[in-house]
């Protein structure tokens, strides 16, 4: 019997995927930058659902978006006139983004001044839920006139994900849609997600999905203000270390007369910026407040 090789080509290449989503998520997390992969079916109303979570947490964070289709930029269009940093990716024809896709876009995007990064993924319920795009968190929208059985017949979506968005429940008189057994069926895919019914379209829902305890756009308020904290915190640093590094004479002649230290009330050594009777004052005394002190 002739020997040959077998290749498994897909688990090769979603190994190979999974490793280099990894590595990118540890470089975003490096800068600080929180990326959350949005996915879902044509038509769901993921861009129109963006619209209204930028206009909420604008004036909180900087947002990016990178806008995934096979073609059209009409997507990216729409965010940029929003005001948020708005890119477009084409796929070139694939009805997914992989974490070396998703590199390329980040690169593009440029996110060193971006704290929550969104990725539209393309329009699917298959192809994106089996690739890792090295995103901090996975969400995605369900709308009502797509049915309450989708998770029977997608269920790796709804299993991969942190937060489902019901959305368009607007129209919910209007179809045959049991949102209590949407969620349970969901539930027993993933137990661990967040559910949110929404109504993109009049903003119904919207606070919950910007501001519950646990949901992802609270996460990334709660780091986006710490990244401001420690901004501020090393500003202010930087700010002193250049105060204590200046020669101020009046702090320095302040800091001779209240040594206790011989060799300085002496005169038989300088006091300079580096010694800790200058650094101690330079930080908290004004030039106007040492001279008064004189």
């Amino acid at each position: 019997m002739s020997e040959f090789k077998v290749i498994e080509i897909k688990k090769n290449i979603l190994e190979d995927n999974d490793r280099e989503a990894d590595v990118l998520r540890s470089e975003l997390k490096a800068d600080r930058t929180f990326l959350l992969n949005l996915m879902s079916s044509p038509g769901s109303g993921k861009t129109t659902t963006l619209v209204r979570t930028i206009g909420a947490l604008k004036d909180e964070m900087r947002i990016g978006v990178m806008e995934a289709d096979i073609d059209s930029d009409v997507d990216a269009d729409t965010i940029a006139q929003t005001g948020a940093k708005a890119i477009q990716i084409h796929t070139g024809g694939m009805c997914h983004l992989d974490a070396d896709m998703t590199r390329q876009g980040i690169e593009s995007l440029e996110t060193k001044d971006v704290d929550l990064a969104i990725l539209e993924n393309v329009g699917n319920l298959v192809c994106p839920a089996e690739f890792d795009t090295g995103a901090v968190k996975n969400a995605m929208i369900l709308s009502v006139p797509e049915g309450d059985d989708k998770p029977l017949k997608y269920p790796l979506m709804f299993s991969i994900c942190d937060v489902l968005l019901i959305n368009k429940i607007d129209v919910l008189p209007y179809f045959d849609f049991d949102i209590e057994a949407c969620k349970e069926r969901v539930k027993k895919l993933n137990p661990n997600i967040q559910i949110i019914p929404i109504s993109s379209r009049t903003g119904e829902g919207m606070d919950a999905w910007r501001s519950e305890e646990h949901t992802l756009c609270n996460i990334r308020r709660k780091q986006t203000r710490q990244n401001k904290t420690n901004r501020k915190n090393n500003e202010k640093q930087r700010k002193k270390e250049t105060v204590m590094a200046e020669e101020r004479e009046l702090i320095l002649k302040l800091g001779k007369k209240i040594t206790d230290r011989i060799p300085y009330k002496l005169g038989m050594e300088k006091l300079t910026v580096n010694d800790p009777e200058y650094w101690g004052l330079a930080g908290v005394v004004t030039d106007e407040m040492a001279e008064v002190a004189l």
